[in-house]
């Protein structure tokens, strides 16, 4: 007969400071969970710092271009692919349903529009490279729905993290 997990007697928080709750964290597979979250959370953070480089960097397109692909990148390919090799979805979202939940399809829904309106801003960009002056307003504007958007999936994705219980 298997042991029962032994508790370090710590608080469990994935977020130290967000999501703290009364749970003990177990030893082993919990920690690399704990380490997996406050690692995903650092580079969506660090993802957002490299925005803001860009934004910054906004009237010289040699270095504002390849900034602003790399954050589009990192949200369609890099992350979906650090959360799926390091998170358990499919016990999380099939095996306690939380696929139905009101919080996830919100979440999908931030991300799809998120998706949406980089390809718009791509579109505008290129019409801006090609000499189009009159689409900077409008990409301007879309920038800031782009920063909100993607705040908005931040802290939707963020409102998910749920401890499990032990």
């Amino acid at each position: 007969m298997a042991a029962a997990p032994r508790r370090h007697g710590k608080r469990c928080c994935c977020l130290r400071s967000l999501s703290c709750t009364a749970l003990l964290c177990t030893a082993g597979d919990r920690r690399v969970a704990c380490r997996n979250m406050a690692a995903s959370i650092l580079l969506v953070l660090l993802s957002f710092a490299l925005m803001g480089v860009g934004w910054r960097l906004r009237h010289r397109p040699r270095w504002h271009v390849p900034i602003m692909a790399a954050v589009m990148l990192f949200d369609l390919l890099l992350f979906p692919l650090w959360l799926y090799r390091t998170h358990d979805w499919g016990r999380r979202l099939i095996d306690e349903g939380d696929i139905l939940s009101f919080g996830v399809w919100a979440h999908w829904g931030l991300v799809l529009m998120l998706l949406i309106l980089y390809a718009l801003q791509a579109a505008l960009g290129r019409a801006i490279l090609r000499g189009d002056a009159g689409q900077r307003q409008p990409h301007a504007r879309q920038a800031i729905g782009i920063l909100l958007v993607r705040l908005a999936a931040f802290v939707s994705g963020a409102m998910l993290i749920v401890p499990t219980p032990t």
